[in-house]
């Protein structure tokens, strides 16, 4: 579909058409067309004021478009309706890395990871705010954690070093 034939399906006038409407500024944005999105959801916002996927959506292309502070917003209007949205809690807190503000960074990336303990994405980001609040050897660990790297413990490390002697013996005799 063009971005032409798109134009003219993107009004949400009511709750059946509100779907259709958000999957083409699903599609908007996943083919980096942030800017018409966002002039959409702006034209859309006294009608979808009241929807999560309104101000997700707008944050997301304000985020793209590197308006870091508007982004926030949205993305605090959406979690004001979805608390619970783990992607909301971390766009926002790569918003907060980029104004610099790694702390709000953190609190929102440790809100993310109570409600999904094991997100990747929250673990990275939650990494890079430790890492500026040089806190490197927590960040560290969460990056680990981010890729699934555990750490052995010093038992298996010994126990892989006697291992690895026995096999060298074991080839010398």
């Amino acid at each position: 579909m063009s971005i032409a034939n798109l134009s003219s399906s993107l009004e949400p006038a009511n709750h059946s058409r509100s779907g259709f409407f958000y999957q083409n500024i699903f599609q908007l944005l996943a083919c980096h067309h942030y800017e018409i999105a966002l002039s959409y959801l702006n034209a859309a916002l006294p009608q979808c004021s009241d929807h999560f996927e309104f101000w997700y959506s707008r944050g997301e292309a304000l985020a793209h478009l590197a308006q870091y502070s508007q982004a926030l917003e949205s993305f605090g209007a959406a979690l004001r309706i979805r608390t619970d949205a783990v992607e909301a809690w971390v766009f926002r807190a790569v918003c907060w890395i980029h104004l610099e503000n790694p702390q709000a960074a953190l609190a929102d990336c440790d809100h993310a990871l109570q409600l999904a303990p094991s997100h990747q994405q929250a673990l990275l980001f939650r990494g890079a705010a430790l890492q500026r609040l040089g806190r490197y050897r927590e960040a560290y660990a969460s990056y680990d954690r981010a890729l699934g790297i555990q750490r052995p413990s010093i038992w298996r490390k010994v126990i892989r070093l006697v291992d690895s002697a026995w096999s060298r013996l074991a080839n010398l005799a």
